[in-house]
């Protein structure tokens, strides 16, 4: 009996230590609907895609490129404005990001819009960027309600894979920050793993 504890202990240990430091590679691809080199764009990680925007309007990243990346509470700035700090993803962003997931059916306009009310709450438009005095949905983010309340993350791509975040304060290394909504797919998939494994013990129990 001792020896499961021990066994069920480090399975809990090693899942635990999957789901924090886990540094998946993601590739960034096109999507329709961009705002000039902004997205959306189709970001595709073991198998599995989803549509994201990117938030910070100075970086760039190659599409059809691999990177690293890590899920946070943070937004990891590694150009423009905000380079020198980080940040949460404002609420209305993550509003808009949850209504966008909610209407596949938005057109090329609505997607280009949304993406530059996104740089403008996180305070990443550029010099020479569209002007949002225009933007209905920067002016009036609280009338697009998202049918789901996801968990808005930021997805941060660093082009090595021995960057950690946050514990790595390396600038040169964050390549994009992106959205998500959580749970992440591989994060589900390890934690999915995780439980199959403890199934397994208790029945053999």
């Amino acid at each position: 009996m001792k020896r499961k504890s021990i066994l069920l202990a480090v399975c809990m240990l090693l899942m635990s230590v999957s789901l924090a430091y886990a540094l998946p590679q993601y590739t960034v691809n096109t999507t329709t609907g961009r705002s000039g080199n902004g997205g959306p764009f189709l970001v595709s990680e073991n198998g599995m895609s989803f549509q994201t925007f990117c938030i910070e309007e100075i970086e760039t990243i190659s599409l059809g490129g691999t990177y690293w990346g890590s899920i946070d509470s943070l937004v990891y700035y590694s150009s423009g404005p905000n380079a020198t700090y980080s940040a949460l993803v404002d609420s209305r962003t993550a509003s808009l990001y949850n209504y966008f997931l909610d209407n596949p059916g938005l057109s090329s306009g609505d997607k280009t819009l949304i993406q530059n009310a996104i740089w403008a709450f996180q305070g990443q438009l550029a010099y020479g960027s569209p002007a949002v005095n225009t933007n209905d949905f920067y002016l009036n983010v609280d009338d697009y309600v998202p049918d789901n309340n996801r968990t808005i993350m930021a997805l941060n791509l660093w082009t090595s894979p021995n960057v950690i975040a946050p514990y790595n304060n390396d600038y040169a290394y964050r390549a994009q920050s992106l959205l998500i909504a959580t749970p992440e797919p591989m994060t589900m998939i390890l934690f999915g793993l995780g439980l199959i494994g403890l199934a397994g013990l208790r029945r053999k129990e």
